[in-house]
């Protein structure tokens, strides 16, 4: 059973992030928008110009090393992929053409908003279960 559900957790952030990155790349617009936000949630990858598979792959391995968070090194390292996740994505809005991402914002409000708070509401979740002191074990029914 502990298995199954680390495979589950693994499956389950994989997915929802894979799910909004589809969203972020559908405002791409086949060239009139801004593919900034699907970039941003495969960051650093898509900041160097080889977004997949190695973007993709950023979710797998976090949702991984949380499984194993019982241990430290396991939290260190999801809170450094994350840390350099966050960097790419600075870098990512250094190179941005913020007019594209002004047009998809004026034109998607409600499709970017839905988008940065799910976002942002993952990212909470994460960090919430790296920083947990009293860790629970995922192996409980």
């Amino acid at each position: 059973m502990k298995t199954l559900r680390g495979i589950g957790f693994v499956v389950g952030v994989s997915a929802f992030q894979f799910f909004l990155t589809f969203m972020g790349m559908l405002m791409g617009g086949a060239g009139h928008g801004s593919s900034f936000f699907g970039e941003a949630l495969l960051a650093p990858f898509s900041a160097s110009g080889t977004q997949a598979p190695w973007g993709l792959a950023i979710w797998p391995i976090v949702g991984t090393l949380l499984v194993f968070r019982r241990f430290q090194s396991c939290r260190i390292a999801a809170a450094a992929l994350l840390i350099v996740h966050y960097g790419g994505i600075v870098l990512l809005g250094v190179e941005t053409d913020w007019y594209s991402v002004g047009r998809v914002w004026s034109s998607l409000f409600l499709m970017v908003l839905f988008l940065v708070v799910a976002y942002f509401g993952g990212q909470i979740f994460l960090w919430s279960l790296i920083t947990r002191t009293k860790l629970t074990d995922l192996s409980r029914s």
